[in-house]
């Protein structure tokens, strides 16, 4: 016996009918869309996204018109009527990573974004200069060495165990400046 459907906001269609109809409509989003999938923070005015995070990052994730995007970054096309480069992303002012008010978003270069982030103190850069850096390969004594041989780059490389471009750097003053 089939159980009656009783008050179905989907109007007697099963949800995968609804969505492969809402797909094919192709229906627009509208500021009105993540206005409804957000709940309202009232001490910060964030509108916490209540849809699909992503696990890793915790960025809110929404899927629309045929691929899945950073819910606060469609929020900004959306209510900016923008469409953003690849390259431009969408930074919070309130550095919560679900947030969706429009506005606590503004766009920025990468580059602006980890400037903005260093600033709040949310992203700590370690100086790895020199000795410091995994990478290294010289001592600074080994350097002061290298810039006072009056031998060839290529000779200096040998006998150092690097490469000439590594020596023509270091001569150049082009790395280890700080020394």
């Amino acid at each position: 016996m089939a159980v009656p459907m009783i008050d179905n906001p989907l109007g007697g269609r099963s949800v995968e009918e609804y969505r492969q109809e809402r797909r094919s409509a192709g229906a627009p989003i509208t500021l009105a869309y993540f206005e409804e999938r957000s709940i309202p923070e009232p001490n910060s005015g964030c509108w916490i996204w209540l849809g699909a995070l992503h696990k890793r990052h915790g960025y809110g994730a929404v899927r629309a018109y045929g691929s899945t995007t950073r819910a606060h970054r469609l929020c900004f096309e959306v209510t900016s009527g923008q469409k953003l480069p690849s390259s431009i992303d969408v930074c919070h002012t309130c550095d919560v990573r679900c947030c969706v008010n429009p506005d606590h978003l503004f766009m920025g270069t990468r580059t602006d974004n980890m400037q903005d982030c260093s600033a709040k103190g949310r992203i700590v850069v370690p100086e790895l200069r020199g000795e410091s850096c995994p990478a290294a390969k010289l001592t600074e004594a080994q350097v002061l060495a290298i810039r006072a041989d009056p031998r060839s780059q290529r000779a200096i490389a040998i006998a150092y165990g690097v490469d000439k471009g590594t020596i023509a750097h270091i001569k150049h003053r082009k790395t280890w400046r700080h020394i």
